[in-house]
């Protein structure tokens, strides 16, 4: 066999007949890369997949290059692979960093952004487990619940948007499920109190007051105040009972009384204190009455709110002057009802360098509101 047998076929790639490692080699390799790969062959296919990998890995590379790579030159001809800055053609090696390269456009005032670096996480769609999702939707309904917001919150396409960008793998509900999520909540809530209840080892008192929303709903409200087992004093908001009867005291006292029942708390009642109303008084009489027959409560007593009787005691003492109050009265609603007049005296107050006090009017339930009405006189 001759010698030419040796030599590559005409045609053919001069790689084909060269050892496994020699036909790896890459133009970008080092030739310690090279010395440091196992000497064992490898299959064609395998080689071909670690190709398309070394592709992938290459491509990802540069999408995610730096910033900082466009204002430097790394393929000048005096300085090949070197970092050159392209404002004052300043050299650096190639082992140079990032970090280096950006303190280096500081003297420039460039500023160079940062990629933000993105976690797998971001990019996963499928649902959160029910444990993770539980949790989001209990901030959803807690949101819900403070904010006083509708159920239909939860099916607004701008609020979906929204929680979507921050979170594409929650799972939306519709209103009907929100409300389930929300009562479900209450329960579990109410279940609590009872159990904190049941733990105060004494007598407990309330205050109750009845008022009425904007939209003319009215709602008495029971607030609990007791000592618990460290002798600290405790309070909470226990019910607001939403009253569509009239208000009298014995309905609102059968309404209180529902909810000492509830919660087990007709025994342990001690004091109920409110205000100085006629049907809260009535309210108070009806319920020591009740919790003496029903549980022979001998100790339950009402109270008249102290604050209450102390701003009676005070609109009564105004009655002594109350034709200047009354004069005073007129003027301010006189110039608070008027614009031109109202802005007449903003403008002479700036004349004369006076600060300006805007108008204000007494009401009889804003305590203290008539001294801030002669006050400002």
């Amino acid at each position: 066999m001759s010698d030419n047998e040796y030599e590559p076929i005409s045609g053919q790639d001069d790689h084909m007949n060269l050892n496994e490692d020699e036909a790896e080699i890459l133009p970008d390799e080092s030739a310690s890369n090279v010395r440091s790969r196992p000497s064992s062959r490898v299959s064609t296919s395998s080689t071909s997949s670690r190709s398309r990998a070394r592709s992938s890995r290459s491509i990802k590379t540069r999408n995610t290059e730096s910033s900082v790579w466009q204002f430097f030159n790394r393929n000048t001809e005096q300085h090949p692979g070197r970092p050159v800055c392209s404002n004052c053609n300043a050299v650096f090696e190639t082992s140079s960093s990032t970090t280096t390269l950006r303190r280096h456009l500081d003297l420039h005032q460039i500023i160079a952004p940062k990629r933000k670096q993105k976690s797998i996480d971001d990019y996963r769609t499928d649902p959160h487990t029910t444990k993770d999702q539980k949790e989001r939707d209990d901030a959803v309904i807690t949101w819900i619940v403070c904010d006083q917001q509708p159920f239909t919150v939860v099916e607004c396409p701008q609020w979906r948007q929204m929680i979507s960008k921050f979170d594409p793998r929650y799972q939306f509900h519709n209103r009907q499920t929100t409300k389930e999520q929300i009562i479900n909540l209450f329960n579990s809530k109410k279940t609590d109190v009872k159990n904190l209840i049941a733990e105060i080892p004494g007598k407990v008192s309330f205050t109750s007051d009845m008022w009425t929303a904007s939209n003319s709903d009215a709602f008495l409200s029971l607030t609990i105040h007791y000592v618990d087992n460290n002798w600290e004093f405790k309070n909470f908001l226990l019910d607001i009972i939403p009253f569509s009867a009239r208000h009298t005291g014995i309905n609102m006292g059968d309404a209180i009384m529902n909810v000492l029942y509830e919660y087990g708390l007709a025994e342990k009642a001690l004091a109920l204190t409110t205000d100085n109303a006629s049907s809260m008084v009535v309210c108070g009489d009806h319920l020591v009455n009740e919790l003496e027959f029903e549980f022979e409560n001998l100790t339950f007593a009402h109270y008249r709110c102290a604050a209450h009787v102390l701003n009676l005691a005070v609109t009564k003492g105004l009655e002594l002057v109350d034709e200047s109050v009354v004069k005073i009265r007129k003027l301010m609603h006189f110039i608070k009802t008027s614009s031109p007049i109202n802005n007449g005296l903003k403008s002479l107050c700036n004349v004369k360098n006076i600060t300006y006090l805007a108008p204000e009017l007494d009401v009889k339930t804003r305590w203290n509101s008539t001294y801030y009405m002669l006050n400002k006189w």
